[in-house]
């Protein structure tokens, strides 16, 4: 019927009617930290006779517990009580193909699968007026091929012309502390305002920390290759490719180590007035800036462009339904004439 409609034969393309189906289902367990939930989705598309098939997308995660709590407390609670765990994991399977070739497909070949583990741990200390946040979080990612590539003549570029079947685990990880506080200042107004502005109250809190990722481009690691050849016009050529980059649903690691310094505050205002009536006299709360907050990193890990851009955000209560939030990014760079003569940005910051 789709073929045959008068309004769609006679179209460049043909028709063009999608179809799609999706069934879902989850499972909460009680008094248990564990959530399952999965999906199937199925989508045809009737011009190239293409299906999409995602079967399964399933996700098992855990909310977050405290292993080395004790279960009948003594005294004050112990520093290894206040770590926290969590965990969230991905199955995925899907495959694209055309209608007449779907089923004859290659299960380890053809289709796209993979699973990936995220676990998260972190801990909150109070020292005094600080907050002190150590936290580290591990990515685990199972496939069940990679890649390699060569210099194809025919084409002019790096090619994929092998792939080896295996189980391959693909894995990266982050450290970070972090310190933060509170401060607060309060200011009268003068009585040339008038004496309806009781109190201005600002509260700042500002945050610093370092963060450390190692360098997963090495090739100690074994995710990236690096491929030499000479092209079609005689010149030499060293180039990097990713052994679980393309066709690979979570992805991978990326390059670069980091090791930042990471920096910002946030900014509350808010103004406390009286107001009077027939028979009574209170006061109330208006928020001048409800959050005016700026935030940056340093990497002290790179060789060039260290600082990260500056991220400012601000966000305006005119009523309790109107709100204003404005963001932005700032570049702390100049852009010029790099040294191949080219414009663009330079590792220089501006003093203006």
């Amino acid at each position: 019927y789709n073929y045959n409609q008068l309004n769609t034969l006679y179209t460049p393309d043909g028709t063009n009617n999608n179809k799609g189906s999706s069934i879902s289902i989850s499972q909460r367990f009680p008094n248990n930290p564990l959530t399952v939930s999965a999906t199937m989705n199925i989508n045809q598309r009737s011009q190239d006779s293409s299906v999409s098939l995602t079967l399964p997308d399933m996700t098992v995660s855990m909310s977050s517990i405290y292993p080395l709590k004790r279960k009948h407390a003594v005294g004050r609670e112990r520093w290894y009580e206040k770590i926290s765990i969590s965990y969230s994991g991905y199955f995925r399977n899907s495959i694209t193909a055309k209608e007449n070739t779907f089923l004859k497909k290659n299960f380890l070949h053809d289709w796209q699968h993979g699973i990936q583990h995220n676990i998260p741990v972190s801990a909150t200390y109070q020292f005094g007026f600080l907050n002190i946040t150590p936290s580290a979080s591990y990515t685990e990612r199972w496939y069940t091929n990679k890649v390699h590539q060569r210099f194809d003549t025919a084409r002019g570029g790096l090619q994929p012309v092998d792939t080896a079947y295996g189980f391959y685990r693909v894995y990266d990880y982050r450290a970070a502390i972090s310190a933060s506080t509170t401060i607060y200042g309060f200011f009268k107004p003068w009585k040339i305002f008038g004496d309806k502005v009781q109190m201005i109250r600002h509260r700042i809190t500002p945050r610093v920390g370092i963060s450390y990722t190692p360098d997963f481009g090495d090739k100690m690691w074994g995710y990236y290759d690096r491929l030499q050849y000479i092209d079609n016009a005689g010149v030499a050529h060293s180039e990097e490719y990713a052994r679980f980059g393309d066709g690979h649903i979570f992805g991978m690691p990326g390059r670069g180590k980091t090791a930042a310094i990471n920096f910002g505050f946030d900014n509350n205002l808010e103004m406390k007035v009286r107001t009077k009536t027939d028979s009574t006299e209170t006061t109330k709360k208006i928020s001048l800036i409800d959050n005016l907050s700026l935030s940056s990193s340093y990497n002290l890990a790179a060789d060039s462009f260290q600082l990260a851009d500056i991220n400012a955000s601000i966000t305006l209560r005119f009523s309790p339904s109107l709100h204003l939030s404005l963001s932005g990014a700032f570049d702390p760079y100049m852009y010029g004439h790099t040294t191949d003569a080219a414009t663009g940005r330079v590792s220089e910051h501006r003093v203006n």
